[in-house]
């Protein structure tokens, strides 16, 4: 009897596992905060051993799939898993203090699923942009949990980007979109959904307008490019000077391009000490 590969079931079954292997995540982190380290009960193991499960539920579904359809560098890729400084598969971690959990061997494999989907014509990658926005929405949580006490925008991108690489294993630094004249390199690019994205940081009032009208001259430098379709703009503010809805609006009455987000993040940032003047005495 031939077996037959019904691809909208697949991806129900996929994003269904995937969430399930997000709630464990969750669950998990929960249980890690509230015991002191070393004296987590033994239901935290038992978390890890339930997600490690599901991920080789999902990863056997793939390779079947892929093998069934002849993609054997899916079915690959779909084998070898992010794997954490133990060598051993990153099934539950956190993104966020005490606020997301997420699996990034079941993200992994959500987008080589995505991929297989993309190779026969019916891909949906939406839960993966959504996934991407959560994360830069969360940027200045991330940046709490990770007690950065940022200096300029490099340390902003670096530590998003130490994050993205174990959700995205094929995001970048500074991708290259290439024009006649001039290349432009957006800090942070996810070819996989061919994403590219923008951070800017301001410690004052102005530098946010002023990163505005960066962010409108960067959307003109990456128009007409083909290998990313999907730009994020992400502001991180070390005060509150705006909001969301206030960007979002200042974006729709400027007509935007319509395949640029907007985001902006309330954290902290540090000026930089001045250097003290000596002063000879009179």
């Amino acid at each position: 009897m031939s077996v037959q590969f019904h691809p909208k079931s697949f991806s129900i079954a996929v994003g269904e596992l995937v969430k399930e292997c997000h709630k464990i995540a969750d669950d998990y982190v929960q249980l890690c905060y509230e015991y002191p380290q070393g004296h987590h009960p033994d239901d935290v193991s038992d978390l890890e051993e339930v997600a490690l499960g599901k991920v080789i539920k999902l990863q056997i579904a793939i390779i079947a799939a892929a093998e069934l359809l002849g993609l054997s560098r899916v079915a690959e890729r779909a084998a070898d898993l992010p794997k954490g400084a133990d060598g051993k598969p990153l099934v539950v971690t956190e993104i966020s203090q005490a606020t997301v959990g997420y699996s990034p061997s079941a993200n992994y494999l959500q987008h080589v699923a995505d991929g297989l989907l993309l190779a026969i014509g019916e891909a949906e990658s939406e839960s993966s942009m959504d996934m991407l926005s959560r994360v830069l929405r969360g940027t200045a949580t991330i940046i709490h949990a990770e007690k950065i006490k940022p200096f300029r925008e490099s340390d902003v991108q670096s530590a998003i980007y130490k994050h993205l690489r174990f959700i995205y294993p094929d995001a970048r630094r500074e991708v290259r979109v290439p024009k006649k004249f001039k290349s432009y390199r957006p800090d942070i690019g996810v070819p996989a959904l061919q994403a590219a994205i923008e951070y800017k940081f301001c410690k004052t009032k102005a530098e946010v307008s002023e990163a505005v009208e960066g962010i409108y001259a960067d959307m003109r430098g990456y128009a007409g490019t083909k290998e990313w379709t999907h730009f994020f703009a992400v502001i991180y503010q070390a005060d509150a000077f705006f909001t969301q809805e206030e960007l979002a609006s200042e974006f729709k009455l400027s007509q935007s391009d319509s395949n640029w987000t907007p985001i902006l993040v309330h954290g902290t940032g540090v000026k930089r000490r001045a250097k003290s003047k000596s002063h000879k005495n009179k």
